[in-house]
């Protein structure tokens, strides 16, 4: 009779701690599913100011061109590639990098002047809201049709074989960083405004 007690003890302990673990186990399968899912979900194109998975904010094409849309100066042009020098203009020679809320771009090179158009895709904006708030996307350059003029100091063939590959853009209140395609480099630019001031 004591050893039946001992045995029935037994088997009640053994099922409490069998119904513990089947019951944290399904709540680990729980958060597990809803994290993956949360990973998982790809981002999608959303009014401003939806909050996307990763925490960044999705933003409409329109306020894309509203937030680019500015004056860049050109400060220089780096490379992945360490045999490559980095280029920049040339002393006293401003490159002026017009973006224009309708898709536009103007360059006032150090010869010539440039007309061409650009889009974007894929805008997001980091998630902290900040005076120097993070956008980034895609971007895309148009043909882009220059006048004439021969300067044998210019820089713009350089500036514009790089120009014309780009493949995605990084911009802050006052820097924007345009992306060449594989990680070969990126475009520098400052604002001209806060140049200014």
């Amino acid at each position: 009779m004591k050893y039946k007690k001992v045995y029935i003890i037994s088997a009640v302990i053994a099922i409490v701690i069998i119904a513990v673990a089947i019951f944290l186990r399904s709540t680990d399968k729980v958060a597990d599913n809803g994290i993956s899912e949360l990973v998982n979900t790809p981002t999608s194109t959303s009014t401003d100011g939806v909050i996307n998975s990763l925490g960044a904010r999705d933003v409409e094409n329109k306020a894309a061109y509203s937030r680019i849309q500015s004056d860049w100066v050109w400060e220089k042009t780096t490379y992945s590639d360490p045999s490559l020098a980095t280029v920049v203009p040339s002393k006293g020679k401003d490159f002026i990098l017009t973006l224009n809320e309708n898709k536009k771009l103007s360059v006032k090179g150090d010869c010539n002047v440039m007309n061409g158009s650009y889009s974007l895709d894929e805008n997001t904006v980091s998630g902290i809201e900040t005076e120097d708030e993070m956008s980034l996307g895609a971007i895309k350059i148009g043909a882009v049709a220059s006048t004439k003029k021969y300067c044998e100091w210019s820089k713009e063939d350089a500036f514009l074989k790089d120009f014309s590959r780009v493949s995605a853009y990084n911009m802050r209140t006052l820097k924007l960083e345009i992306l060449l395609p594989n990680n070969e480099g990126v475009m520098i630019f400052d604002r001209k405004e806060e140049l200014e001031g």
